[in-house]
């Protein structure tokens, strides 16, 4: 039996770029297969864009419009629509390699009863591939999967949830939807819940994705995210309760690999945000940041393993920490 996908494609203010994504995925499409694009309320002219490539694959494509409601929003108006096998993303800055369709359908349909498929992907346009942090092959239980790669957070192996196909039928029968609470990270809450709640996975070496890092309207590339702080502390609430509910806590290096991914991106992060905004009193806003729970749990966690790396290096890990010294901090920012 011919395996069919559900490619979902959320669609926001990407005039630019959305033409190119979905052509090239169009020639890919087999009979069966169908592209779900969710225009989440654009203002610029990507619905005409997309009601005209949909008029051209009127077999293979369907458009939803909805006012403007976030990628989780659109992301879950999609899987409400999908009615296929299994289940793709793709955001629509983004594109695929050409031979995306035809792997993922080889591997599904010679292996037995997957449920979610992980595979690599390149950014463009500078050509860097990254691959799964796992070895070809199955992952059958949670515990194989943490014990092989505990460096998952720091390898981004819970991010970007283009780069699995999830079987739809697990999806549904698990519930899994995406947060619409979250606007920062919504990836990483969707996938672990796919990765950790018992299906069976099979990790590909191939980089089969196209991931687009020149959109400087990316959310995740403006100089200046609006609510980062509050965002940012949103997600990580969430985060928690994900490590609870699948008892991370016990599984070899998580508190370090997920502590110090915390530490390295999103405290510089919330710095480069505070050190773009109009916010006048920087030592102050540096002091805010730094009596973060997200800060302050993690850096508890570490302990004393920032001593590993240079001394300067530690010294201004040290400063952060117990929040003194503000005014180095300041300066190494600024310089």
């Amino acid at each position: 039996m011919a395996i069919s996908f559900s490619i979902i494609i959320p669609v926001y203010n990407t005039e630019r770029y959305v033409e190119g994504c979905i052509d090239s995925l169009a020639s890919q499409l087999e009979s069966d297969d169908e592209v779900i694009l969710v225009n989440d309320g654009s203002t610029d002219s990507s619905g005409g864009i997309c009601k005209e490539i949909v008029e051209r694959y009127p077999s293979n494509m369907r458009y939803i419009e909805q006012r403007n409601k976030g990628l989780s929003a659109a992301r879950n108006t999609g899987l409400s629509a999908a009615k296929k096998d299994y289940v793709l993303f793709i955001d629509s800055d983004d594109q695929v390699k050409n031979n995306y369709l035809s792997l993922l359908r080889s591997k599904l349909k010679d292996a037995d009863a997957i449920d979610v498929l992980m595979f690599g992907y390149e950014t463009f346009p500078n050509g860097q591939v990254f691959y799964p942090g796992f070895s070809e092959g199955f992952k059958r239980t949670r515990r194989e999967l943490l014990e092989e790669n505990q460096a998952i957070n720091r390898n981004n192996d819970f991010c970007y949830s283009w780069r699995f196909a999830i079987k739809r039928s697990y999806i549904i029968n698990n519930k899994f939807v995406f947060d619409e609470d979250v606007f920062i990270g919504e990836d990483y809450l969707f996938n672990a819940r796919a990765l950790l709640s018992g299906g069976l996975i099979y990790v590909m070496r191939d980089a089969l994705y196209m991931y687009r890092i020149d959109n400087t309207e990316s959310i995740m590339r403006k100089r200046y995210k609006q609510d980062l702080e509050s965002r940012l502390s949103v997600q990580y609430n969430k985060k928690l309760e994900i490590i609870e509910q699948y008892e991370l806590r016990s599984a070899p290096g998580w508190d370090f690999d997920f502590s110090w991914y915390y530490i390295s991106a999103f405290r510089d992060m919330l710095f480069r945000n505070l050190y773009n905004s109009s916010e006048r009193d920087k030592i102050k806003g540096l002091r805010r940041i730094l009596s973060l729970p997200l800060i302050t749990d993690n850096y508890k966690n570490i302990g004393l393993r920032y001593w590993k790396y240079s001394k300067r290096a530690a010294f201004f890990h040290f400063c952060c920490k117990y929040r003194v010294f503000l005014r180095y901090i300041d300066y190494k920012i600024k310089n």
